[in-house]
């Protein structure tokens, strides 16, 4: 996981809005390997916190992707 937050941070992207909707697929990633490893009250404090839930309601996704991690 931190590899890929690496990777997503230098990754090159084409503008402001990919780089959210890349971050946004590594937090659901990142939820979904953790899920059975961290509590779901821990996943939503580091990765599916309100800031995360902010950048998702502005961002024109599905909001029912990330809340079926937990």
């Amino acid at each position: 996981m931190h590899t890929a937050a690496v990777n997503e941070r230098g990754g090159g992207h084409s503008s402001a809005y990919h780089r959210l909707l890349s971050y946004l697929e590594w937090a659901l990633r990142s939820a979904q390997q953790l899920r059975n490893q961290v509590s779901p009250e821990d996943l939503t404090a580091l990765v599916l916190s309100k800031r995360h839930d902010t950048l998702l309601d502005g961002s024109g996704t599905s909001r029912a992707r990330s809340s079926s991690v937990l």
